[in-house]
């Protein structure tokens, strides 16, 4: 049987999207709490109520391990429910499920994709390469290491930016 992860993407974006046979959709708590608008949380809980819909969460070890690799890859912007989809999507490799993520977020894929786990995108075409970020100040061009907390830089107080630093396939 093949699993699906699914992003909130799937309900808000795609009206004509539908559950196939033989397929478990699961979707952690956290990204279900983000369908907010009536017609589209009305199909997820309907989905769910029919059983083709099923609320995982992942373990909490797992969320060490998705910040950890955001650092590593510069992605500083991720979501609660973001993180909570990646870590489950973590936790299904290390169980060697067989199974799909769904999702248009490009912070999540670049994610999914360092780490070799596959996806699909819903309304958008997906990535096809990892990129690396780093933050650099839009004011004076002051780098800054992955990691950095701040928002603004330290030295002319202008915002900072993330910016592809590679390119890796």
């Amino acid at each position: 049987m093949h699993w699906f992860l699914l992003d909130a993407g799937a309900f808000i974006h795609s009206m004509e999207w539908s559950f196939k046979k033989n397929a478990t959709y699961v979707m952690p708590s956290l990204v279900f709490a983000e369908l907010k608008e009536h017609t589209v949380r009305l199909r997820a809980e309907n989905a769910l109520a029919q059983g083709r819909l099923v609320i995982e969460d992942p373990l909490p070890g797992e969320i060490a391990a998705v910040h950890a690799c955001a650092d590593l890859q510069g992605v500083g912007r991720l979501s609660e429910a973001d993180v909570a989809l990646v870590a489950l999507a973590f936790q299904w490799q290390e169980e060697k499920r067989l199974f799909t993520v769904m999702t248009d977020d490009y912070s999540i894929q670049n994610l999914l994709k360092a780490k070799g786990i596959g996806f699909q995108g819903i309304a958008v075409k997906p990535i096809e390469r990892v990129k690396a970020f780093s933050l650099v100040c839009t004011g004076c061009g002051k780098p800054y290491k992955t990691g950095f907390k701040g928002s603004s830089c330290v030295d002319c107080g202008a915002p900072l930016k993330a910016r592809s630093t590679s390119k890796k396939t």
